[in-house]
């Protein structure tokens, strides 16, 4: 075979993979969820380009001017250099496609491994809120040293357009993380970039806390519309919840270490929305992982979420789902009124309060 038709061949090849590649970024293109793997398959796409460069000057065999100017031996020394080259950039481009099919594959699986925790066995951890109204409620009639509101546990903060269910799970986890150092909190909100939600909260301690690593924030605005914040090369897209949980994995058990028995509250803002962009199916499958962390750790998960949004049986599929249900309602004296609908493991003796 001669240096001419191997250089062709190479040419065949390689533009097949140029093209194919090519058909794939425009499939990257249409899917949001793989915004951060374009890039990969961009520089497959360029070590391709310089692929076919340096294959050319192969077809320039048998131009007598050519080996005349440099010399025959010459000639086929620069010709052996350029296609060693062109097969290296070759499968640099193959490198760089088949790191982006491994990302597409660590995207679309979920693989959950919960860790084991120092306790063998679930046991219930009560604690008190420090909300005067809504401990007296949850008050135990057979021990009232014993509070009633339960850490392991997932809650629905169900509410009313003309309510504010933030102000109490501001009071609540601010009460329980100045309580106690091993207290953690991780906000999730995906439709409202973390410095405005800081901003909101009104106890002057978070900064610190932040600083501290004992609050965390989970930004949907900074990492996918912006796509500026990288944790050591990840980023997680909220559009999709196989990201969005693996997310929540890396600070709870490589950042806080719930594993060694810490208490951690998760606060999402807003299930609603998680429900508007994933689809029902998908955040019931996000609901169900929190309610697996709270059955194995000392979780308490927070779920925010605009009562009416879905149909009544969606709906009952979640208030079934979860452990425990508050519903707020707005109320005319400017306080918002709470009703205990659901409580898991709690004797409720009050079905009202107002805080």
């Amino acid at each position: 075979m001669s240096i001419q038709n191997f250089a062709k061949d190479l040419l065949e090849i390689y533009s097949s993979a140029l093209l194919s590649i090519v058909i794939l970024f425009s499939f990257f293109l249409e899917d949001t969820k793989y915004v951060g793997l374009r890039i990969n398959v961009l520089w497959s796409i360029f070590f391709l380009f310089l692929s076919i460069i340096f294959s050319i000057p192969g077809l320039l065999e048998g131009f007598q001017w050519v080996e005349k100017w440099i010399g025959k031996d010459t000639f086929t020394s620069l010709l052996v250099i350029f296609f060693v080259v062109s097969l290296c950039f070759f499968l640099t481009s193959l490198t760089f496609l088949t790191y982006a099919f491994y990302k597409v594959y660590k995207i679309n699986t979920l693989n959950i491994k919960l860790k084991e925790s120092k306790k063998s066995a679930f046991v219930p951890d009560r604690v008190e809120t420090g909300i005067e109204e809504l401990d007296k409620a949850l008050k135990n009639p057979v021990n009232s040293h014993a509070p009633g509101f339960m850490f392991n546990s997932t809650f629905l903060l169900r509410a009313t357009p003309n309510s504010h269910p933030w102000i109490f799970w501001e009071k609540l986890c601010e009460n329980l993380l100045k309580r106690d150092s091993s207290t953690y909190m991780l906000y999730i909100c995906l439709n409202r970039p973390a410095n405005v939600i800081i901003d909101e909260f009104s106890w002057n301690e978070l900064p610190e806390m932040i600083e501290n690593k004992r609050a965390y924030f989970i930004d949907g605005s900074k990492n996918v519309i912006l796509n500026h914040w990288k944790d050591e090369g990840f980023v997680f897209n909220p559009f999709d919840i196989n990201s969005l949980i693996r997310k929540i994995q890396k600070i709870l058990f490589e950042e806080i270490k719930t594993s060694e028995n810490k208490r951690v509250i998760i606060v999402v803002d807003s299930l609603s929305y998680i429900y508007k962009f994933s689809g029902n199916e998908n955040a019931l499958r996000f609901v169900f992982y929190l309610i697996s962390l709270s059955s194995y750790y000392r979780v308490l998960n927070l779920l925010y979420y605009r009562k009416g949004f879905l149909s009544q049986e969606e709906e009952a599929a979640l208030e079934n789902a979860v452990d425990s249900i508050i519903d707020f309602e707005g109320h005319n004296n400017g306080k918002d009124k709470l009703k205990l609908t659901k409580i898991r493991l709690s004797k409720i003796l009050n079905e009202e309060i107002e805080i």
